[in-house]
């Protein structure tokens, strides 16, 4: 699981520039994350289309306007069948309707910033976990790292110890081996 919050955290972070985040502060590593995160900016443009859809959604159909010919013959001479029209209708749909529409409109843009905001702090709890992660991963390399200078002064001290005959030749090869 720790691996997975690694590779979320670097895969989010490489469209962000390295000069755009203090790697030093975790809520710089949020901010740049949140601004990268692809999910973010998918949900951020439903969100904007949805809330261009809720003033339509309330609104009434547009006119129409209509104009043809009907029955017309083939033969041109006698134009007698032919009728010509012009108009213009409209739908008409009641306001209960066209309210209950725009709400349904307004419900899904609330639907959709709830859903950005959990999305939102989803991306940062990922992000702070990889940051303490690796955080965590340093310190264990910079830990592993001290105990590997330790013991090696360990085996120094011990192999001068044996050549200048203060212990037998076993602790010298008990020092070596525990390095």
């Amino acid at each position: 699981m720790k691996y997975v919050h690694v590779v979320f955290f670097a895969v989010t972070l490489t469209a962000v520039p390295a000069f755009a985040v203090d790697w030093s502060n975790p809520d710089s590593v949020v901010q740049a994350a949140i601004e990268a995160d692809p999910s973010l900016a998918a949900r951020s443009a439903q969100l904007r289309a949805a809330v261009e859809r809720v003033v339509p959604a309330g609104s009434l159909p547009n006119p129409m306007l209509m104009g043809g010919i009907q029955n017309r013959r083939v033969d041109l001479a006698h134009d007698f069948m032919t009728m010509r029209m012009v108009g213009v209708s409209q739908t008409v749909v009641l306001k209960s309707r066209r309210d209950a529409r725009r709400r349904a409109a307004e419900l899904e843009v609330e639907s959709l910033q709830k859903g950005l905001e959990v999305r939102r702090a989803e991306v940062e709890r990922d992000v702070r976990t990889a940051y303490v992660d690796a955080a965590a991963a340093q310190d264990q390399v910079a830990a592993t790292e001290e105990i590997a200078r330790v013991l090696q002064s360990v085996s120094d001290s011990s192999r001068i110890r044996y050549e200048a005959g203060a212990v037998p030749q076993a602790d010298m090869i008990r020092a070596m081996l525990e390095q």
